[in-house]
């Protein structure tokens, strides 16, 4: 990282992120494309217990506010590097135990699509790779993602639970939902030449719960696609794994219910990313 002039690093791995050094990214590397955020203790941690309740702290973070990685930061990465390309983001944010998943959402996708207008020089517009599967989202917060980024090719998602469905009818995806078309409106209408939401590949994290609620509402958005994205569903093997588990149970739910999208599970090795 030192070896070169910041403002002209292009390229950057980090083993932790946090508020302040965000901040430092922002005003010393205006030409970085690509920042990879991995911590192999912690991904481990994470992943071993396959669960990402944004009120529970599954792994020992900061006391001192400057160290933590909040939600202020996340919009400071995804709205202030102009030439960001490649974003790959393993690192769960700090979040207040009072603040709901709903807020957490509507916020997310609100700042993305102020920040995304044309008085703003420095937002990514060319974005072609997220992945941040420590931070779970419903459909608000990918919606968020999806109109802001209208040149993303591939996603990698966490999914939260979101409320559940009246009926499990089956779905055409032929229409979007009310609830969705009002989420993509938000507080500032999308500009006439936006095209709809389109992706290549959509990579997706989720427990049953979350999956049953949430997984449909997203799938909705890509009604009006040209094509729909390839939907890969990533699971921890193992001896008792309850990942494994509900991985079938969504595959067998989106062949009932979305028998338009092809879903394919992908079994996750953690030790992969060791070597």
């Amino acid at each position: 990282m030192f070896l070169e002039r910041w403002e002209n690093l292009s390229r950057l791995q980090l083993a932790h992120i946090n508020d302040t050094l965000v901040q430092l990214l922002a005003n010393s590397c205006p030409q970085l494309s690509e920042l990879v955020v991995f911590n192999a203790a912690t991904h481990d941690e994470l992943m071993s217990k396959n669960s990402f309740d944004i009120h529970r702290n599954l792994i020992a973070l900061p006391n001192m506010m400057a160290m933590r990685f909040t939600p202020k930061s996340l919009h400071y990465l995804l709205t202030k590097f102009p030439h960001l390309r490649v974003l790959d983001l393993n690192y769960p944010l700090y979040v207040d135990p009072n603040t709901r998943q709903q807020d957490i959402d509507f916020s997310f996708s609100t700042s993305l699509l102020k920040a995304v207008g044309p008085n703003n020089p420095r937002f990514p517009r060319y974005l072609r790779y997220l992945s941040i599967p420590f931070i779970p989202l419903t459909a608000s917060g990918i919606t968020g993602i999806l109109s802001a980024f209208q040149s993303l090719s591939t996603l990698e998602v966490r999914l939260a639970a979101g409320s559940r469905p009246i009926s499990s009818r089956r779905r055409l995806l032929s229409n979007v939902s009310k609830r969705v078309k009002e989420a993509m409106a938000g507080d500032q209408p999308l500009d006439s030449h936006r095209r709809p939401a389109e992706l290549s590949v959509l990579w997706v994290w989720s427990d049953w719960t979350s999956a049953s609620s949430t997984l449909g509402p997203v799938l909705d958005l890509f009604a009006h696609s040209r094509r729909l994205p390839r939907v890969y569903l990533p699971y921890v093997s193992g001896m008792v794994s309850q990942s494994e588990l509900d991985s079938r149970l969504i595959v067998q739910y989106m062949q009932k219910e979305m028998p338009n999208v092809k879903i394919h599970r992908f079994e996750y090795n953690i030790t992969d990313f060791y070597i």
